[in-house]
């Protein structure tokens, strides 16, 4: 994600913690696969109920991590097409 500019943050201030919230997603992803070697392995039938509960948490993270890019980038979209509305007014 680009830095943002004092106009962003202004307009929409929920954005000072995407950065933050994208750094603990990823520091909590690489600590579940150092302590969870099979993470990324196929589900086994006698997996242990903690590896388990890491892999349905490895996904949800995943998917919040998508999410929450998803948010900023069309967040920030939409207030540069504010800004192209603006310049077209007449006065």
């Amino acid at each position: 994600m680009k830095r943002l500019s004092l106009r962003e943050l202004w307009a929409l201030p929920e954005l000072a913690l995407v950065r933050p919230l994208l750094a603990a997603i990823d520091s909590l992803l690489a600590s579940l696969r150092a302590q969870h070697g099979t993470l990324q392995h196929e589900w086994q039938p006698g997996d242990p109920p903690s590896l388990c509960a890491a892999r349905a948490l490895t996904d949800k993270l995943l998917c919040a991590r998508r999410a929450l890019q998803k948010y900023a980038r069309a967040a920030r979209h939409t207030l540069r097409d504010t800004r192209d509305d603006d310049s077209s007014l007449p006065f």
